[in-house]
Protein backbone atom coordinates (compact mmCIF):
# COMPACT_ATOMS: atom_id res chain seq x y z
CA UNK A 1 0.00 0.00 0.00
CA UNK A 2 2.99 2.39 1.19
CA UNK A 3 4.52 1.42 -2.42
CA UNK A 4 1.57 2.20 -4.25
CA UNK A 5 1.21 5.68 -2.38
CA UNK A 6 4.51 6.58 -2.99
CA UNK A 7 4.44 5.84 -6.67
CA UNK A 8 1.11 7.71 -6.90
CA UNK A 9 2.90 11.22 -5.13
CA UNK A 10 5.58 10.82 -7.58
CA UNK A 11 3.50 10.91 -10.94
CA UNK A 12 1.63 13.44 -9.06
CA UNK A 13 5.08 15.75 -8.92
CA UNK A 14 6.01 14.79 -12.44
CA UNK A 15 3.06 15.91 -13.61
CA UNK A 16 3.11 19.05 -12.04
CA UNK A 17 7.31 19.73 -13.01
CA UNK A 18 6.21 19.22 -16.57
CA UNK A 19 2.73 20.91 -17.17
CA UNK A 20 3.19 23.20 -14.69
CA UNK A 21 0.00 26.17 -14.29
CA UNK A 22 -3.05 26.62 -15.97
CA UNK A 23 -2.62 29.56 -18.11
CA UNK A 24 -3.69 30.98 -21.79
CA UNK A 25 -1.96 30.62 -24.96
CA UNK A 26 -2.84 33.94 -27.44
CA UNK A 27 -0.85 34.18 -31.17
CA UNK A 28 -1.23 37.58 -33.13
CA UNK A 29 -0.02 38.50 -36.48
CA UNK A 30 1.35 41.87 -36.41
CA UNK A 31 2.72 44.88 -38.51
CA UNK A 32 4.33 47.88 -38.01
CA UNK A 33 5.62 50.60 -40.51
CA UNK A 34 6.59 53.98 -41.22
CA UNK A 35 9.54 53.91 -38.95
CA UNK A 36 12.19 55.75 -40.68
CA UNK A 37 14.78 53.66 -42.37
CA UNK A 38 13.86 50.48 -41.35
CA UNK A 39 11.07 48.38 -43.82
CA UNK A 40 7.61 47.24 -42.47
CA UNK A 41 7.85 44.40 -40.08
CA UNK A 42 5.39 41.60 -40.06
CA UNK A 43 5.62 38.92 -37.12
CA UNK A 44 3.76 36.42 -35.47
CA UNK A 45 4.23 36.76 -31.82
CA UNK A 46 3.14 33.61 -29.32
CA UNK A 47 2.02 34.39 -25.50
CA UNK A 48 1.79 32.58 -22.96
CA UNK A 49 0.31 33.57 -19.17
CA UNK A 50 -0.27 31.92 -16.16
CA UNK A 51 -1.18 33.98 -12.74
CA UNK A 52 2.95 34.73 -12.29
CA UNK A 53 4.58 33.91 -15.07
CA UNK A 54 4.95 35.03 -19.17
CA UNK A 55 6.68 34.37 -21.80
CA UNK A 56 6.13 36.46 -25.32
CA UNK A 57 8.47 35.60 -28.43
CA UNK A 58 8.33 36.27 -31.82
CA UNK A 59 11.37 35.37 -35.05
CA UNK A 60 13.89 37.83 -33.01
CA UNK A 61 13.61 37.77 -29.45
CA UNK A 62 11.89 35.90 -26.18
CA UNK A 63 10.80 38.01 -22.99
CA UNK A 64 10.13 35.94 -19.93
CA UNK A 65 8.08 37.95 -16.97
CA UNK A 66 8.50 36.51 -13.51
CA UNK A 67 6.76 38.09 -11.57
CA UNK A 68 7.42 35.25 -8.51
CA UNK A 69 10.87 36.22 -8.97
CA UNK A 70 10.63 40.22 -10.13
CA UNK A 71 12.48 39.66 -12.47
CA UNK A 72 12.18 40.13 -16.79
CA UNK A 73 14.46 38.23 -18.60
CA UNK A 74 15.15 39.18 -22.49
CA UNK A 75 16.67 36.59 -24.65
CA UNK A 76 17.84 36.85 -28.11
CA UNK A 77 18.09 34.07 -30.07
CA UNK A 78 20.25 35.29 -33.03
CA UNK A 79 23.48 35.08 -30.84
CA UNK A 80 22.57 33.07 -27.87
CA UNK A 81 22.62 35.80 -25.10
CA UNK A 82 20.21 37.09 -22.50
CA UNK A 83 19.46 40.27 -20.55
CA UNK A 84 18.13 40.58 -16.51
CA UNK A 85 16.17 43.36 -15.47
CA UNK A 86 14.14 43.95 -12.75
CA UNK A 87 10.72 44.79 -12.96
CA UNK A 88 11.32 48.13 -11.28
CA UNK A 89 13.46 48.72 -14.44
CA UNK A 90 11.56 47.35 -16.96
CA UNK A 91 8.74 49.73 -15.87
CA UNK A 92 11.81 52.44 -15.97
CA UNK A 93 12.19 52.06 -19.39
CA UNK A 94 8.69 51.15 -20.46
CA UNK A 95 7.56 55.27 -18.93
CA UNK A 96 10.52 56.62 -20.61
CA UNK A 97 9.98 55.62 -24.19
CA UNK A 98 5.94 56.08 -23.47
CA UNK A 99 6.11 59.38 -21.89
CA UNK A 100 8.53 61.20 -24.60
CA UNK A 101 6.59 64.51 -25.67
CA UNK A 102 3.78 63.35 -23.62
CA UNK A 103 2.07 64.18 -20.13
CA UNK A 104 0.76 61.72 -17.64
CA UNK A 105 -2.98 62.67 -18.05
CA UNK A 106 -1.91 62.18 -21.87
CA UNK A 107 -1.52 58.26 -20.82
CA UNK A 108 -5.52 57.87 -19.56
CA UNK A 109 -7.30 56.29 -22.45
CA UNK A 110 -10.67 56.98 -23.09
CA UNK A 111 -12.89 54.45 -25.41
CA UNK A 112 -15.87 55.60 -27.52
CA UNK A 113 -17.89 53.23 -29.24
CA UNK A 114 -18.55 54.06 -32.85
CA UNK A 115 -21.15 51.58 -33.28
CA UNK A 116 -19.74 49.82 -36.11
CA UNK A 117 -20.10 45.96 -36.79
CA UNK A 118 -18.28 43.53 -38.43
CA UNK A 119 -16.86 39.80 -38.39
CA UNK A 120 -13.70 38.72 -37.86
CA UNK A 121 -13.07 35.17 -37.86
CA UNK A 122 -15.97 33.80 -37.30
CA UNK A 123 -16.85 36.15 -34.37
CA UNK A 124 -19.11 38.91 -34.52
CA UNK A 125 -17.05 42.56 -33.49
CA UNK A 126 -17.89 46.08 -32.73
CA UNK A 127 -15.24 48.69 -32.68
CA UNK A 128 -14.23 51.60 -29.95
CA UNK A 129 -11.48 54.00 -30.77
CA UNK A 130 -9.49 55.81 -28.50
CA UNK A 131 -7.24 59.04 -28.97
CA UNK A 132 -4.54 61.35 -27.18
CA UNK A 133 -2.36 63.66 -28.69
CA UNK A 134 0.22 61.28 -30.30
CA UNK A 135 -2.10 58.29 -30.73
CA UNK A 136 -5.10 57.12 -32.74
CA UNK A 137 -6.44 53.38 -32.14
CA UNK A 138 -9.42 51.11 -33.23
CA UNK A 139 -10.17 48.18 -31.10
CA UNK A 140 -12.40 45.78 -32.75
CA UNK A 141 -13.82 43.12 -30.01
CA UNK A 142 -16.21 40.21 -29.73
CA UNK A 143 -18.36 38.19 -26.96
CA UNK A 144 -18.19 35.21 -28.74
CA UNK A 145 -15.27 34.26 -26.98
CA UNK A 146 -14.61 32.91 -23.36
CA UNK A 147 -12.81 35.65 -22.40
CA UNK A 148 -13.54 39.11 -21.46
CA UNK A 149 -12.18 43.04 -20.32
CA UNK A 150 -11.29 41.21 -16.95
CA UNK A 151 -8.86 38.34 -18.80
CA UNK A 152 -7.65 41.11 -20.50
CA UNK A 153 -6.59 43.18 -17.55
CA UNK A 154 -5.12 40.01 -15.72
CA UNK A 155 -3.03 39.02 -18.46
CA UNK A 156 -1.43 42.56 -19.19
CA UNK A 157 -1.58 44.84 -15.69
CA UNK A 158 1.47 43.26 -14.92
CA UNK A 159 3.65 43.99 -18.18
CA UNK A 160 4.76 47.56 -17.92
CA UNK A 161 4.49 48.49 -21.88
CA UNK A 162 0.51 47.62 -21.01
CA UNK A 163 0.02 48.33 -17.89
CA UNK A 164 -1.57 51.75 -18.05
CA UNK A 165 -3.40 50.93 -21.27
CA UNK A 166 -4.97 47.92 -19.48
CA UNK A 167 -6.16 50.22 -16.38
CA UNK A 168 -8.06 52.10 -18.76
CA UNK A 169 -9.25 48.86 -20.98
CA UNK A 170 -10.47 47.97 -17.62
CA UNK A 171 -12.22 50.86 -15.83
CA UNK A 172 -13.91 51.76 -19.45
CA UNK A 173 -18.05 51.24 -19.36
CA UNK A 174 -17.76 51.00 -23.10
CA UNK A 175 -15.56 47.90 -22.89
CA UNK A 176 -17.04 44.44 -23.19
CA UNK A 177 -15.72 41.01 -24.49
CA UNK A 178 -12.34 40.01 -25.55
CA UNK A 179 -9.71 42.63 -28.32
CA UNK A 180 -9.45 40.70 -31.72
CA UNK A 181 -7.97 42.83 -34.07
CA UNK A 182 -6.64 46.67 -33.05
CA UNK A 183 -5.15 49.58 -35.51
CA UNK A 184 -2.61 52.11 -33.44
CA UNK A 185 -1.14 55.24 -35.83
CA UNK A 186 1.43 56.99 -33.56
CA UNK A 187 2.87 60.75 -34.24
CA UNK A 188 6.54 60.04 -32.79
CA UNK A 189 9.85 61.74 -32.77
CA UNK A 190 8.76 62.92 -36.55
CA UNK A 191 7.45 59.56 -37.80
CA UNK A 192 3.89 58.37 -38.55
CA UNK A 193 4.19 55.33 -37.28
CA UNK A 194 1.64 52.44 -37.66
CA UNK A 195 0.54 49.51 -36.01
CA UNK A 196 -1.36 46.00 -36.75
CA UNK A 197 -2.53 43.10 -34.05
CA UNK A 198 -4.52 40.59 -34.98
CA UNK A 199 -5.74 38.11 -32.55
CA UNK A 200 -5.17 34.08 -34.66
CA UNK A 201 -5.95 32.18 -32.10
CA UNK A 202 -6.75 32.17 -27.69
CA UNK A 203 -7.01 29.36 -25.68
CA UNK A 204 -6.23 27.79 -21.83
CA UNK A 205 -3.97 25.23 -21.53
CA UNK A 206 -1.14 23.74 -19.10
CA UNK A 207 1.69 25.19 -19.31
CA UNK A 208 5.09 23.86 -19.51
CA UNK A 209 7.08 24.71 -16.74
CA UNK A 210 10.11 24.63 -19.16
CA UNK A 211 8.80 27.91 -20.61
CA UNK A 212 9.72 30.23 -17.87
CA UNK A 213 12.89 29.14 -17.02
CA UNK A 214 16.10 30.38 -19.13
CA UNK A 215 17.58 28.07 -21.28
CA UNK A 216 20.96 26.98 -20.31
CA UNK A 217 23.12 27.22 -23.26
CA UNK A 218 22.37 31.01 -23.11
CA UNK A 219 25.06 33.56 -22.02
CA UNK A 220 24.06 36.76 -19.79
CA UNK A 221 25.19 39.95 -21.18
CA UNK A 222 24.67 43.57 -19.44
CA UNK A 223 21.59 45.33 -20.12
CA UNK A 224 21.29 49.03 -21.17
CA UNK A 225 20.10 51.13 -17.76
CA UNK A 226 23.33 49.65 -16.33
CA UNK A 227 25.45 51.17 -18.76
CA UNK A 228 23.56 54.21 -18.36
CA UNK A 229 24.03 54.85 -14.91
CA UNK A 230 27.75 54.47 -15.46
Amino acid sequence: MKTKIFLAFSLFMLVTLVFGQDGVYMEHKNKVSGITGMPDNDTISKSWFTDNKMRVENDEQTIIFRLDKKKVWILMSANKKYMEMSLEQMEQMAKMGAAMGQKEEDLDFKFKKTGAKKKIKNWDCYEVTTKSPMMTQKIWLTEDLPFDKNDFYKLFKNMPQFKKHAESFFNSKEIKGFPVFDETEMDKMGMKIKSIRELITIRKEKMSAGLFELPKDYEKMEQPMNQMQR
